[in-house]
């Protein structure tokens, strides 16, 4: 009776035992079905790859109690490229630290058929088991990522110890998982394409505005430039006549001086509004001209103006600076821009003008620095972009002007700043241009 009763314990034992163990598989099937409904819904809300990825390698990672995991993408050139590796805490880890069998990672994507190795000491395939045990690899799961019968990479994960997983079930849970993630990465990178797209079509789109508003200035300085040429016209005609009229009856030296710089400053007036116009087709008119010259007039011709009452111009001028071909008037607007920009930033402005001849490469540079309060960074980086200004009222059109002048020379502007050093504009135009 009393071994009857032993019996029947021990079989009352063993069937509670396999109900436990009946619940926890049980338990643990819905553990992962819960959480492959939350990683698709997830990764079905975000269309951000960086996030997408994260998600499917974390869970991915808990599912297999795997230690680290890889997701491999295939690139441009068709070549698998790590996109994301991670640990079972849920960090990144850096591809190059990143250990995994990469034989496996290639045979999974070339062949399409995923690899689960529960133990690696029973693992048929010598040559691999030789390469996962040389990196002291004890589990593996690995799964392609397919999305239309296209294969666009590989899933990984791997584990230093032996993991209990029933290998069937745990691999239909990655691949189905890993065929949700597969369709999320690629509606991501379309996503990333499209957004590029859309990025390229607003910058388009700013560059047209830019360019219509350049060109409405251009037709603007055009049409301004017509009138006052029309009236300086007029003007210089009756001061020829005053001129005339004023000789037949006085020699006075005073008088006739004062003429001439009366004329003097009509002639330099149509030639800025010539460089007016000019800036308006930008096209230069190129002649053999004296650089030093062009200078010297252009600082004789500002200086007496209210702007540069307190400035100090310092002229250091090459004396062996040759000939060059340039267009005298855009070279004279370029300096003007410079000149004005200095005083601008700094009303008692010293301006230094040089000018040198390098023979190496046969070139003149022409170097206008200041003692102002420089140039931030982030400013000298967009300093010759369309429409960029720092001062309140400025259009922003100088730099670019001066930047347009240059290359129509076949030269080229660099900017020397510090903050609270000063600026320097190094222009530099081939003898031959």
């Amino acid at each position: 009776m009393i071994e009857n009763v032993d019996i029947f314990e021990e079989v009352r034992k063993k069937i509670t035992d396999v109900k436990k163990k009946i619940e926890e598989l049980e338990g643990e099937k819905h553990r992962n079905l819960e959480i492959i409904l939350n990683v698709v819904k997830a990764i079905n809300s975000s269309l951000i790859l960086e996030d997408v990825l994260k998600i499917v390698l974390d869970n991915l990672i808990s599912l297999a109690k795997a230690d680290k995991g890889c997701l491999f993408l295939v690139n441009g050139e068709e070549v698998l490229k790590c996109a994301l590796a991670r640990n079972s805490r849920g960090e990144t880890i850096n591809e190059e630290a990143i250990s995994y069998s990469k034989s496996i990672v290639n045979d999974v994507y070339l062949s399409g058929e995923p690899i689960v190795i529960e133990d690696v000491l029973n693992y048929s395939d010598f040559m691999k088991k030789e390469s996962v045990v040389a990196l002291n690899l004890k589990t593996i799961i690995c799964v392609p990522l397919t999305v239309d019968s296209e294969r666009i990479g590989v899933v990984y994960v791997d584990s230093n110890r032996v993991s209990e997983i029933n290998k069937n079930e745990i691999l239909q849970l990655f691949e189905i998982l890993a065929g949700h993630a597969a369709i999320a990465i690629r509606n991501a990178k379309l996503y990333e394409k499209l957004s590029k797209a859309y990025a390229d079509l607003q910058s388009a789109n700013e560059a047209m505005i830019k360019a219509e508003r350049m060109a409405t200035r251009g037709a603007l300085a055009s049409e301004i430039g017509h009138e006052l040429s029309n009236y300086l016209t007029i003007i210089s005609i009756n001061a020829k006549l005053i001129s005339r009229e004023i000789t037949k009856i006085s020699q006075d030296e005073r008088l006739n001086n004062s003429l001439s710089s009366l004329l003097s400053g009509i002639n330099k007036m149509k030639y800025f509004i010539r460089g007016l116009l000019d800036s308006a087709e930008m096209k230069p008119n190129k002649q053999p001209s004296d650089i030093n010259s062009i200078i010297r007039d252009t600082i004789q011709f500002v200086q007496p103006l209210s702007r540069y009452s307190t400035v100090k111009f310092i002229e250091e001028l090459d004396p062996e600076l040759p000939i060059v071909n340039v267009d005298p008037f855009q070279i004279q607007q370029l300096l003007i821009n410079l000149y004005k920009n200095a005083t601008d930033a700094r009303k008692d402005a010293t301006i230094i003008t040089r000018t040198y001849f390098d023979k190496e490469f046969n070139r003149v540079e022409i170097r206008v620095a200041d003692n102002g309060p420089g140039i931030p960074p982030e400013v000298r980086e967009k300093l010759f972009n369309i429409n960029l200004t720092t001062k309140p009222g400025g259009h922003g059109y100088g730099l670019m002007i001066c930047k347009k002048i240059v290359e129509n020379h076949n030269g080229k502007i660099e900017l020397i700043s510090e903050v609270g050093n000063g600026t320097e504009f190094i222009i530099s135009i081939p003898i031959d241009s």
